[in-house]
C-alpha cells in the first residue's frame, strides 16, 4: 500500500507539488508570449501585403499615368486589409481613392475633362499620402 507518511514525506510531497506548478506557470507564460509573436507576425505580414497593393497603385496612377481596373482592384484590396489593422485615417482616406479611381477607371478615354485630370492629381496625392501614414504606424506597430 506504500510508505507511511512522514512529516519529512509530507514535507518534500509539498516542495515538489509547488515545483510542478512553478513550472506550469512559467510554460503557460511562454505559450502566451508565443501567441502574441505569432499574431503580431501575422499583423506585420498582412500590413507589408496593404502597403504593396497601394505602392502598386501609386506606381499605376503617378508613375505611368494610368488608372486601370488593376490599379482600381489594388485600392480595393488595400481598403479590405486595412479595415482592421490601421487607423480610420488609413480606411478613409483608401476609401476616398477607391472611390475616385473606381469613377475613373470607368469613365471612356475621349470623356475626360478638367475635373478628371484634378481628380488623378488629388487621387496620386490621396495615394502617397496613405502610404506614409501605413508605413509610421507599421513602424509603431513592430
Amino acid at each position: 500500500m506504500g510508505l507511511p507518511m512522514t512529516p519529512e514525506r509530507g514535507m518534500l510531497h509539498t516542495i515538489l507539488s509547488i515545483l510542478a506548478l512553478v513550472v506550469s506557470c512559467g510554460a503557460l507564460t511562454v505559450s502566451f508570449l508565443a501567441y502574441r509573436q505569432s499574431k503580431s507576425v501575422g499583423l506585420l505580414t498582412m500590413r507589408r501585403e496593404a502597403i504593396a497593393q497601394v505602392r502598386a497603385a501609386i506606381d499605376d496612377v503617378v508613375l505611368h499615368g494610368n488608372i486601370r481596373a488593376e490599379t482600381v482592384g489594388d485600392i480595393r484590396d488595400a481598403l479590405q486589409l486595412t479595415s482592421l489593422m490601421f487607423s480610420s485615417k488609413v480606411n478613409n482616406t483608401l476609401a476616398e481613392a477607391f472611390g475616385i479611381a473606381f469613377r475613373l477607371a470607368n469613365k471612356s478615354e475621349d470623356g475626360h475633362s478638367d475635373q478628371d485630370l484634378t481628380d488623378k492629381g488629388r487621387l496620386g496625392d490621396r495615394l502617397r499620402e496613405v502610404l506614409k501614414v501605413m508605413v509610421d504606424e507599421t513602424k509603431l506597430s513592430s
